[in-house]
């Protein structure tokens, strides 16, 4: 996706990934895709999460990284 557009989307739990995962309580993640996410499917090199950075709370926060580089952003509510 290295189009110079930023696309944001609000995902669907995936019961195969998260069985424990409630649709009536849980609400969904939203990730922000940057200029620089390849695409989906492309596996992602370094995950870091935000409060393992900095003194911080709230929603879970995620960066995701492909070679250096951020390319994208998970928000877990």
């Amino acid at each position: 996706m290295p189009n110079g557009k930023f696309e944001l989307t609000v995902c669907d739990p995936d019961p195969a990934e998260d069985p424990d995962n409630d649709p009536e309580v849980d609400r969904p993640p939203a990730y922000l895709r940057l200029p620089d996410h390849p695409g989906k499917g492309t596996p992602v090199t370094t995950t870091v999460r935000l409060s393992d950075l900095i003194a911080y709370e709230g929603a879970d926060v995620f960066m995701d990284f492909l070679d250096g580089r951020l390319i994208g952003i998970e928000v877990l509510p």
